[in-house]
């Protein structure tokens, strides 16, 4: 599934996520380490941190899903991997390059 997929209106959009992965927007929101109001009040939603959150999360799935073969096996394996703790506590301008470097490695 493309980026553009959870995306509506020139923003990532929680709920689309939420729809397309099957999940609860409180779920998605304590994957992505955010407060239930910054994916459910339109403010906060626009917010830079939660859209970048919302971004980061984006990406990655969308790397990974060719690899699990659906966006909801690589949301399960996006929630179980210490890559999200990591996206987490990361610092806020913090760039996906050397994550996304590791995921296009091939396997050993």
């Amino acid at each position: 599934m493309t980026i553009a997929a959870y995306a509506e209106h020139g923003q990532f959009a929680p709920r689309k996520m939420a729809a397309v992965l099957r999940t609860t927007s409180d779920e998605l929101a304590g994957t992505l380490g955010l407060g239930k109001d910054a994916i459910q009040r339109k403010d906060r939603i626009a917010s830079d941190r939660t859209q970048r959150r919302l971004r980061q999360m984006a990406e990655v799935l969308s790397k990974v899903e060719p690899r699990f073969g659906s966006a909801m096996l690589a949301y399960a394996w996006y929630r179980s991997e210490p890559l999200r703790r990591h996206l987490k506590v990361c610092a806020p301008d913090n760039d996906l390059a050397d994550i996304m470097r590791t995921l296009a490695m091939p396997r050993v």
